[in-house]
């Protein structure tokens, strides 16, 4: 047998860690502002306005990419803007978000499921920046040092 992976357990939580199955109201509570760690907040607060947040999402990827290395996150959000941009078609009642991180450093993956519906947010744990995503089947967790939009798109979910 090969040596174990680096347990997260060398990283203390500055927070106190979620609840299984998304505690939104403890997310909110005991993290940072998610926005403030992305490097193009523009891309979000254009459409949603000033204060807005992510927070509760649904995760339909991860992909983990050698390059960086680097990981994307897919997801959709509840929230729609009012003034829908215009290459968005008409009606689209779902907002879609991508996000990139990079360079990460250390990734957990436990876990995925049909539907992932959870938390996301983002913390500072001992001068690391930390993304953590947590569902009941599932969480995700990793280490980064520039987090970006990469896309944003609206799309009629039936």
């Amino acid at each position: 047998m090969g040596n174990a992976p680096p347990s997260w357990h060398s990283l203390p939580a500055v927070a106190p860690p979620l609840v299984w199955g998304g505690d939104v109201a403890l997310a909110r509570k005991t993290t940072h502002v998610m926005i403030e760690h992305i490097e193009n907040p523009k891309a979000l607060t254009t459409l949603f306005g000033e204060g807005f947040d992510i927070v509760e999402v649904d995760l339909h990827e991860v992909i983990v990419h050698r390059d960086g290395p680097s990981l994307k996150l897919r997801f959709d959000i509840p929230q729609v803007p009012r003034n829908r941009p215009a290459r968005w078609p008409a009606g689209a009642n779902t907002t879609q978000i991508v996000l990139h991180a990079s360079p990460i450093e250390r990734l957990q993956i436990v876990g995925f499921a049909t539907v992932c519906s959870g938390v996301m947010h983002t913390l500072i744990d001992q001068g690391i920046q930390v993304l953590e995503f947590h569902a009941s089947s599932s969480s995700v967790k990793c280490s980064f040092s520039q987090l970006r939009v990469e896309s944003i798109a609206g799309y009629i979910n039936a």
